[in-house]
């Protein structure tokens, strides 16, 4: 199957990117509206960092790991 035509990647990212526009102006909004929101934000936003982090670096040393290990089996 081909991966799909610019046409449709391009209208994609421009529906993402609309998406993330709105999605931070209500954040944004709720900051103006609730100040304490801002820590609760930054907190929100250093946990799932830590998580990706997290994920990207054992992930990528267990895959390499793991596929290292199916080579030695055959």
């Amino acid at each position: 199957m081909s991966r799909g035509s610019p046409q449709n990647n391009s209208a994609t990212f421009l529906a993402l990117l609309g998406l993330t526009a709105v999605a931070l102006g209500l954040l944004a909004l709720c900051a103006l509206v609730l100040p304490q929101f801002v820590g609760i934000l930054s907190v929100g936003f250093g946990f799932f960092f830590f998580v990706v982090f997290h994920y990207l670096l054992w992930g990528r040393w267990l895959s390499n790991r793991s596929a290292g290990q199916d080579d030695e089996d055959e």
